[in-house]
């Protein structure tokens, strides 16, 4: 939850594995502490887990009580300070302990299981005050309140935001309440909370309000299990999976919140980064477990719709994902057949198909329309640069930033982000295709080119010219930031195939199928670009190396795979 913020800085992930035919308690290969129970650490909280007289409350508590039940084990709850949960789980006192903010230096020390928990950068105001973003906060030189040592306080500093700081939550609401502070930034959580528990308070006739802007970080929260147990972790990840599929997590944020405003926690934020721990980067994800063929629509065969605006697979399966899906379908025991489809969620809905793919963005309107799988390849918002004498790319952090000094970005005619670069008042021409775009930047002509991944790979790929250019990117940070996952649909409701192609997809990163078949498409160019979410070691600043957060991105998690989630 937001109220354990302090102890690192806020993003979100995912986790998606696979155990065919699910855990059961007497599975040897799962690390256990003691056969037939999972042992639990946690930080007591109100509202978040909590166990009085022998009963688990609480949302977090509610959720992995029924984890423990799907894994067909006892849960054993051992309660710490928060500060100790994390050393816990590392000498194996625990078997997993949480909830926790999902951060990637987390990552790096535990695998952080499938999310159940999805909450907005937020702030509580009066019912009388107007506020969506922390820039809008200063303008108006507003005062804003936290908690000490929350990670948000630095940087209202440098936004020249008086600050109030409190050592306690509720200071916090009643400083907003007495007029001292014009909002408090603790999380929705609390407050909603207050709400469901004591409608009548005057806390809880403040308001929430999510924030926007660039400096935004969504708050996920998962539990943590050793790097020593890989097997446990994907049991437990696998069971949230079902748990939002079956609509048993939205039920247990019923229970708790009642009437309250508790669908903020149940939606992958919007305009938000959120960090996905996934296979991607090396280490944070338990391997892949080993798994049986799926049912498909024709025996032994896996069937590959590709819609004709597909541009990294064709219907005869060429392409870096036909290279992808051949090696997704063989860990299946699959052969692939590809065919072209003119209505992708009909083909899917009629079962004509088994999948969808090519270059398939997850959307908020697709994902009402089909399930999708792990992601395949990204599409950050980039701006693509040349190196400047020195060799170092210019430290661009906006589209504003690559014009301010009278330079001009350059986009392909007809690219959507067309309409934002005129609603932001930046200077660009349009070029007839990323080659030509690209060549002006290389040349000098434009300070940066605009557009996806897989158009600056296949443009550079196909002109020496531009290979030699040694062109890179850097990250368009601004309110307009929006980038795209790929990855393949699924018809909603099908299980079996969903996990078993998550599965698979997973390993074909750890071995290093997605970078092989990338580099092969687009020979003698940096592909890095579409293997990560954000920045990587190369084609960056050196501040923002390695940094994999997804930036204002629509993940279709398995919270888009619930019941309640209108298909």
């Amino acid at each position: 939850m937001r109220g354990l913020k302090k102890f690192a800085a806020i993003a979100g992930a995912l986790a998606l594995m696979a155990l065919p035919g699910g855990a059961v308690a007497d599975d040897p290969q799962l690390e256990l502490m003691q056969p037939g129970e999972l042992v639990i650490g946690y930080y007591p909280t109100a509202g978040g887990f909590d166990v009085k007289d022998g009963r688990v409350e609480g949302i977090f508590g509610l959720v992995i009580e029924k984890v423990a039940e799907r894994l067909g084990l006892t849960p054993v709850y051992k309660a710490f300070d928060f500060p100790a949960l994390i050393p816990a789980v590392q000498a194996g006192r625990v078997d997993m302990a949480g909830p926790f903010s999902i951060t990637q230096p987390r990552a790096q020390v535990l695998y952080l299981t499938t999310p159940m928990f999805l909450q907005p950068e937020a702030m509580a105001v009066r019912p009388d005050t107007d506020l969506t973003s922390w820039e809008e906060a200063a303008a108006k030189g507003m005062t804003l309140a936290s908690n000490v040592g929350y990670f948000q306080i630095g940087a209202w500093e440098e936004l020249g935001i008086n600050v109030h700081t409190f050592d306690n939550i509720d200071a916090c609401f009643m400083d907003v309440v007495n007029r001292g502070a014009d909002g408090c930034a603790v999380g929705a959580f609390d407050l909603i909370y207050r709400q469901a528990t004591q409608p009548n308070s005057p806390v809880a006739q403040l308001k929430v309000v999510p924030m926007s802007g660039p400096r935004i970080t969504a708050d996920l929260n998962s539990y943590g299990v050793s790097k020593n147990s890989p097997r446990l972790a994907a049991a437990i990840s696998q069971a949230i999976t079902d748990l939002w599929r079956d609509g048993s997590i939205e039920a247990a944020y019923h229970e708790t919140f009642k009437d309250a405003q508790y669908d903020l926690f149940l939606n992958a934020p919007q305009g938000h980064a959120l960090y996905l721990p996934g296979p991607w980067e090396e280490g944070v994800v338990p391997p892949a477990p080993a798994g049986s063929a799926p049912q498909t629509v024709a025996a032994g065969k896996l069937t590959i719709g590709v819609p004709s605006s597909s541009t990294m697979l064709s219907s005869n399966g060429e392409g870096p994902e036909g290279d992808i899906i051949r090696a997704v379908a063989a860990g299946l025991g699959l052969e692939p057949a590809f065919v072209a489809v003119d209505d992708a969620a009909s083909a899917l809905d009629s079962g004509s198909v088994d999948v969808i793919a090519g270059q398939l963005a997850e959307t908020e309107a697709s994902a009402h329309q089909m399930w999708f799988t792990e992601p395949v390849a990204f599409d950050p918002d980039y701006i693509y640069v040349r190196p400047g004498d020195g060799g170092a790319y210019p430290g661009y952090a906006s589209w504003e930033d690559a014009v301010a000094d009278g330079g001009h970005l350059v986009v392909v005619t007809g690219d959507p982000r067309i309409a934002d670069l005129q609603a932001a008042g930046v200077a660009f021409e349009e070029a007839p295709d990323a080659k030509a775009a690209l060549s002006m930047v290389a040349q000098g002509e434009a300070t940066g080119f605009v557009g996806s991944t897989v158009d600056f790979a296949s443009a550079v790929s196909s002109d020496p010219a531009l290979v030699d250019a040694g062109l890179g990117w850097v990250r368009n940070k601004d309110t307009h930031t929006l980038g795209y996952v790929y990855a393949w649909g699924v018809k909603v409701g099908n299980v079996e195939l969903a996990n078993a192609l998550d599965r698979e997809i997973v390993r074909s990163w750890q071995t290093q199928v997605m970078a092989q078949a990338f580099r092969s498409a687009f020979p003698q160019t940096n592909v890095t670009a579409l293997l990560a979410p954000g920045p990587t070691a190369i084609g960056t600043s050196f501040g923002a190396s390695k940094d994999y957060r997804m930036e204002s991105t629509f993940l279709a998690g398995p919270w888009t795979q619930r019941p309640g989630w209108s298909q």
